[in-house]
């Protein structure tokens, strides 16, 4: 059975309908606090499991992974500076919330994307 979904579009004001499958997985959403002081890392991926203590477990994502870090320098002053994001996509990965180590396990790439991070 197919279900349609309505994307407004709002320099034409017309609505495009997208046929989507009631079978389509989807993605999940997690947010994580970084150790800095700085803006949060973001996650999304088909299945995201958390193993172990919150401060110090694993998270394990699974299918269509996306994480994004804060690009933030340091440059003496008393807050980072962020500018942009490192944007890990991959089939699987593990994120340690202890160390901010990610652990990739198939098909990853790494890109930076620039944008205006707001606090």
């Amino acid at each position: 059975m197919k279900t349609l979904r309505l994307i407004a579009i709002c320099a034409c004001g017309v609505l495009v309908p997208v046929a989507r499958s009631q079978d389509e997985p989807t993605l999940k959403h997690l947010t994580v606090v970084t150790a800095q002081s700085g803006p949060n890392a973001s996650m999304a991926a088909l299945s995201i499991v958390r193993v172990g203590e919150p401060s110090h477990s694993v998270i394990h994502l699974r299918g269509n992974v996306e994480i994004r870090i804060p690009f933030c320098v340091s440059q003496g002053a008393p807050r980072p500076v962020c500018n942009g994001y490192l944007v890990i996509r991959a089939d699987q990965a593990d994120f340690h919330e202890d160390t901010g180590e990610i652990d990739s396990i198939a098909n990853a790439t790494v890109t930076r994307l620039s944008e205006t991070i707001r606090r």
